[in-house]
Parts: C-alpha cells; structure tokens; sequence
C-alpha cells in the first residue's frame, strides 16, 4: 500500500470584502458592559441604567466625559467605567454613549441620589 500526499496550492490571504469598523467598536463596547457588570447575556444591555460624570477641561474650559457609571436596573451599586478604560478599549466617548443610547439604555434623572449610590 503506497501513500500519496498531494501537494497543495498556496493562496493568498484571505481578507473580508469589507472591514465593518462600526462593528468591532460596538463589539468592544459590548464586551466593556458585560465584563464590567458581569452579564451573563448579551440582551441584558438593554435592562441597564447610566449616568454620565464631566469633568471642566482647564485649557479650553469645556466639559469632558470623565466617566460613565452604569447598573442593572435592579442592583444599587454602579460600576464605573472610566474614559481612559474606554480609550484603551479603542472607543471614544462619544460612540460609547451613542451605543447605550441606541440599544435602548435609559439615561438615570435623579443625579443627586446616584451619586451618593456611588
């Protein structure tokens, strides 16, 4: 019995049509949440609650994210996730918050008993 190996034609690497940035930053996004909140489903993003925190820039005097805290509707403790988590994640601010508010999250109104929850 004679063993005959076939040799293979090299092809080039295979690369997607289109790279879907969107798609990776949400994906990051998402993985923030979940590993932050400890979320065991990716649905349960829409049952949370967030509140952002600002910090005044002392160059140009404009406000700045500094943080978001975010909760389970049901849980009192937020998380915090910080601005610089999220840069080292490779999202901006801005897409973070546009996400929360696209999947349905709901901004928390009262901000005097959130802060003192964290």
């Amino acid at each position: 019995m004679a063993v005959t190996l076939k040799k293979r034609k090299k092809k080039g690497m295979l690369l997607p049509h289109e790279l879907n940035i969107d798609a990776i930053i949400n994906d990051c996004i998402r993985s923030i949440i979940m590993s932050c909140l400890s979320l065991p489903r990716e649905n349960m993003i829409k049952w949370t609650e967030y509140f952002p925190t600002y910090t005044l820039c002392i160059d140009t005097n404009k406000r700045m994210l500094s943080s978001v805290h975010i909760k389970l509707r049901y849980n009192k403790k937020y998380t915090r996730i910080g601005v610089d988590e999220m840069i080292i994640a490779g999202v901006n601010p801005s897409e973070f918050i546009s996400f929360l508010e696209n999947k349905g999250v709901k901004r928390a109104i009262d901000m005097l008993d959130n802060l003192s929850m964290v």
